[in-house]
């Protein structure tokens, strides 16, 4: 087994410089526990082999004490007289001689602890230890240059994916704060939410896993169901009744009240949110006295048509006389609801296009952007208008 050290030792030296080179040249993620074990199991597998290989035999080992003590094979010489037949008045006398001998012989003198046969295998492996250690970082499979380039996207893709959410959060405040359907505030409040880490499987980049890949996915997802949320009957009908109101406004000979005014104006521009607003303001100013109160249920009474108002109700706007604390409060709740269906349009839409951006952003991330020009969509949507 000592005789052998050499060897084991040189063999573990070889392969702990081999997984050296090979985290030098191919930039292989090679664990510490590897790294450790693999050397070690080769020294201990040459150890087991060399002391396996061991065969005992009182011979051999009478032998070797008599070459190390330099004494006559007589030990030897008896053990083997023995089964070969000598006489026994010749076998009698190399007995006592051996007995003798053997009794001047120190074992542990005799027998001494084997040397390695070849330390200068230990000195060429520790060179190549050294040679692999000094050796340059070479990435010929491109390996860390991926991590890098993959680390790189990313972080790019959360930082889009970050923002978005942070923009959807403030759009699922307002719908809140204007009580607009729960059933689309839960969606908004889905959207807005952090997606779940996903552990990859493989350190390689594929078009399956790429994280610009999944971000841009769940990004179509999600402005397929903010699409489908705009699809609703309610809706369709609330976005052509807007156009007929805007239509009707247009034809009117006078500019009407204030509040009209601002409806038509925030119709024409297509911000439904503030429409809605307005639309709530003139229902309040109709229910007042006063040449305001009059000249609001003036133009109620021209829009009625536009708006869906019943022809009753209509009716009783023209004369404002005819209408009761009930018909006034019928209106406002009506109006109200007209109102809130318009912010819901619109806070859709607007969430529809923050997602849309944000999917220009993750299909521009490998060019130059965003050390480059950003990509020239929607870019009121900065702005949050």
């Amino acid at each position: 087994m000592m005789g052998h050290s050499s060897n084991a030792l040189a063999l573990a030296l070889i392969s702990w410089a081999i997984l050296i080179l090979l985290q030098r040249l191919f930039s292989l993620a090679i664990s510490e526990t590897l790294e450790t074990t693999l050397p070690l199991g080769a020294f201990l597998l040459v150890i087991a082999a060399a002391f396996l290989s061991v065969r005992k035999s009182r011979l051999g080992e009478a032998v070797e004490a008599e070459r190390g003590e330099q004494i006559p094979q007589t030990i030897s010489t008896s053990l083997l007289a023995r089964g070969e037949g000598f006489s026994d008045e010749a076998t009698d006398k190399i007995m006592v001689d051996a007995a003798q001998v053997a009794e001047r012989v120190d074992l542990q003198r005799a027998i001494e602890l084997g040397k390695p046969r070849n330390p200068w295998r230990v000195v060429v492996a520790l060179c190549a230890c050294l040679a692999a250690i000094s050796f340059p970082t070479y990435d010929l499979l491109g390996i860390e240059e991926e991590k890098l380039s993959r680390k790189k996207e990313t972080d790019r893709s959360a930082r889009k994916v970050a923002s978005l959410e942070r923009r959807l959060r403030d759009v699922t405040q307002l719908a809140e704060r204007h009580q607009i359907d729960p059933e689309t505030q839960k969606l908004l409040k889905a959207l807005s939410r952090k997606p779940k880490p996903v552990v990859a499987k493989t350190n390689h980049r594929s078009p399956e896993t790429s994280p610009r890949k999944s971000a841009l996915e769940r990004a179509q997802k999600n402005r397929s169901q903010v699409a489908s949320r705009m699809t609703r009957a309610e809706l369709k009908s609330v976005r052509a009744t807007a156009d007929r109101v805007r239509q009707a406004g247009q034809k009117k000979d006078s500019p009407g009240s204030e509040a009209a005014t601002q409806l038509q104006t925030a119709l024409q521009k297509g911000q439904l949110g503030r429409a809605g607003q307005e639309l709530q303001k003139l229902a309040k100013a109709a229910a007042s006295a006063g040449a305001k109160g009059q000249q609001a249920r003036a133009d109620l009474a021209k829009l009625a048509e536009a708006l869906g108002l019943s022809d009753q109700l209509s009716s009783k706007l023209k004369d404002a006389k005819a209408l009761s604390q009930e018909d006034l409060q019928n209106l406002s709740q009506q109006l109200d609801q007209l109102a809130k269906l318009l912010r819901e349009s619109e806070l859709l839409d607007h969430a529809r296009k923050q997602i849309q951006f944000t999917e220009a952003e993750l299909s521009a991330l490998p060019s130059e952007w965003p050390d480059g020009p950003p990509p020239e969509i929607c870019p009121a949507c900065l702005a949050g208008t």
